[in-house]
């Protein structure tokens, strides 16, 4: 019997909570490293999300795939894919099949990003500070498929790169033609 193609549904998106951005006089621009390391402006609770997965096996839920990377998008700026990958095990059951009647097969399962694991990206003089975020979904070193589970406003912090060469790159990329291509 052929292994059936990896898929998943979105079912829900609950974005983290988010402390405002400080105000950049009052915190120096190397507290914020690395939108890995958790700043003074970190999430505060985790992003939640829920999938059906049509697949789902008891002793794997994401099969066939074997992992799931969660990527942050921010247009014009960049992308940032967390290093830790969702396995199996990091997916709770939470009800039956996709219209939540069952009769589709499959299970509900949530997954969370820990709040000292959302990033919060120095993004580019005039771009977006919105972040799309995606499942990559990986059955060891195959790609199976991207899928976008939704976006979070202000995710993305202002005014850290606002030197003439931010400026400069954004305007060239504008005018090439790019989006989000770093």
């Amino acid at each position: 019997m052929p292994t059936p193609p990896f898929s998943l549904t979105i079912h829900s998106l609950i974005p983290p909570s988010l402390p405002p951005q400080p105000d950049l006089a009052d915190v120096p621009a190397k507290a914020y490293k690395s939108s890995l390391i958790a700043g003074p402006a970190a999430a505060t609770s985790s992003l939640l999300f829920t999938l059906h997965l049509p697949n789902a096996r008891s002793n794997n839920p994401l099969f066939p795939a074997d992992r799931l990377q969660v990527v942050f998008t921010f247009e014009g700026t960049g992308q940032i894919f967390l290093p830790r990958v969702l396995t199996g095990e990091d997916f709770d059951p939470v009800g039956e099949g996709g219209d939540g009647d069952g009769s589709d097969g499959g299970t509900l399962y949530t997954a969370q990003v820990a709040a000292d694991e959302v990033p919060r990206v120095k993004v580019n003089e005039g771009a977006s500070t919105t972040a799309t975020i995606s499942l990559f979904a990986w059955k060891g070193e195959k790609l199976l498929g991207k899928w976008d589970i939704g976006q979070i406003e202000g995710l993305g912090l202002t005014g850290l790169k606002s030197e003439e060469i931010h400026k400069r790159r954004v305007q060239q990329w504008k005018e090439e033609g790019r989006k989000g291509v770093v």
